[in-house]
């Protein structure tokens, strides 16, 4: 972990002690040098994210130090000292990709300033670089999973196979959800147990009552698939309504979902509302888009951790509104935490479901479809949807944090 710490290159020992002195009481940790080749070993030896450096120094003065620190790929944040105002040498030291120069005398209540400025876009470029590296593994990712999607179009595999495919997804499904799987199971209980009395048959109680309760979950999953299939087969009737009143929309969800949230104790934060709000539009169905909404949110409470925030930011961007609901994920058995890359392709798919059990405190069925529908839904409005990882660095004294990001992009009008 890098801390705060500075490394300073200055000559002039008057200087170094002013720095010193300046920046040690702002808490900063400053590790001095007297010439470039002593500053690069430093900085060999321990990363720094920024770095001052004076242009006339001895053994390697600031130029050449400069180059050799635009190598790492850690590249600090360099601010740049020198007595000299020309305007060519300021030119040709700001050429060199340096945050900023400072003309001596110093004056400290800029030094500190760009100081601050430093570390906070250093910790900015470091986050962008980070989401680039990982972009590229996505990318590879899905042209890995395009090409076995095209394997298997390639192969000779009749209709029938596939629908096979498909119902054998949802009887495991239904066996899952304690549904109509355990439902065949107890009737068959039922049948090898009743004794027939005259014109009746003795069933025992507690089997009985098993078949009551199955039932009933066979029935509402029934209801559910009932509803999926409406939602993906009709179509919308959306109406115009302002980006404040979807704002509002989605507070009411929020507040409606509280006692889901109490169960693991998680906040459920709502970002402020904007005045531009006001000033676009969509067209939404609220029916569907409240099921999307609510199924997004349950599905960031199953799968967080105790005592974590559920935060919801709505913005509007390149002619959408985005809406993301961003959670801390639990870890999961064999310490993967949040959405794995490998799954990212596949997390819409029907029936798909990284954890094997949700507790049922959530009333919910989990037969992987939740994500399936919201997917449509959102579709259904013009929209895309997607879920990924992201590193939150928010604690500068700790580790990043992995959390999970879901982003629904409607179109405004």
């Amino acid at each position: 972990m890098f801390e705060n710490r500075i490394l300073i290159a200055e000559d002039d020992e008057s200087t170094r002690e002013l720095l010193s002195t300046a920046l040690t009481s702002k808490n900063y940790k400053i590790t001095m040098t007297s010439n470039g080749k002593d500053a690069l070993y430093e900085f060999k030896k321990n990363p720094f994210r920024v770095v001052i450096i004076d242009i006339e120094m001895p053994i390697m003065d600031g130029n050449e130090l400069i180059s050799h620190l635009k190598g790492f790929d850690d590249e600090p944040i360099i601010l740049v000292t020198t007595a000299h105002q020309e305007t060519p040498l300021i030119i040709d030291v700001m050429k060199k990709g340096v945050y900023d120069y400072l003309i001596k005398p110093l004056d400290l209540k800029k030094l500190i300033i760009n100081i601050k400025q430093a570390f906070e876009i250093y910790e900015l470029r470091r986050v962008k670089n980070t989401v680039k590296k990982e972009k590229i593994i996505r990318l590879e990712k899905q042209l890995e999973w395009a090409r076995w999607k095209d394997k298997i179009e390639a192969q000779d595999k009749s209709l029938g196979s596939l629908d096979q495919s498909i119902f054998h997804n949802l009887k495991t499904s239904f066996a899952q959800g304690a549904g109509i799987g355990a439902l065949v199971t107890l009737l068959k209980m039922l049948s090898n147990s009743a004794k027939k009395d005259g014109d009746n048959y003795l069933i025992k109680k507690n089997i009985m009552e098993m078949v009551f309760e199955n039932t009933k979950m066979a029935d509402k999953a029934l209801n559910l698939f009932s509803e999926i299939d409406k939602i993906i087969s009709e179509e919308l009737e959306p109406r115009k309504i302002s980006c404040e009143g979807l704002y509002q929309k989605i507070a009411n969800i929020k507040d409606s979902l509280l006692e889901y949230a109490e169960l693991k104790v998680q906040p459920m934060i709502l970002c402020e509302s904007k005045k531009i709000f006001m000033d676009y539009y969509l067209f939404i169905n609220s029916d569907y888009f409240e099921y999307a909404m609510r199924e997004v949110f349950i599905n960031a409470m199953k799968f967080s951790e105790n005592n974590s925030e559920i935060i919801t930011i709505l913005e509007i961007k390149e002619k959408n509104l985005v809406i993301s609901v961003i959670n801390k994920p639990k870890v999961e058995k064999g310490g993967e935490v949040g959405i794995p890359i490998r799954y990212e392709n596949i997390i819409f798919e029907p029936f798909f479901k990284m954890a094997k059990t949700v507790s049922e405190s959530y009333k919910t069925l989990d037969f992987g479809l939740g994500l399936t529908v919201v997917e449509n839904i959102i579709k259904k409005h013009n929209g895309e949807v997607s879920i990924s990882n992201i590193k939150d660095y928010t604690n500068m004294s700790s580790d990043p944090v992995i959390k999970v990001i879901l982003s629904m992009s409607i179109p405004i009008v």
